[in-house]
């Protein structure tokens, strides 16, 4: 086994779950606007299709409640 000095042991010791934890909530921050922004494309596209689909119902005719 490798004799590391206390001054290595103390930066892994300290930096390994820094590290960790910055990159798990990276990981959560990215996924959850990806999420968030794929919702959000779907509204969109929802907002567009919705009427276009009522006015196309009868073709030239408008549409009767």
């Amino acid at each position: 086994m490798t004799n590391y000095s206390l001054r290595a042991r103390m930066m892994i010791l300290i930096l390994a779950p820094t590290v960790l934890i910055g990159l798990l909530l990276s990981i959560f921050f990215v996924v959850h606007r990806y999420n968030d922004l794929q919702r959000q494309l779907e509204d969109a596209g929802a907002s567009i299709i919705e009427p276009l689909a009522v006015s196309s119902e009868y073709g030239d005719e408008p549409a009767k409640p």
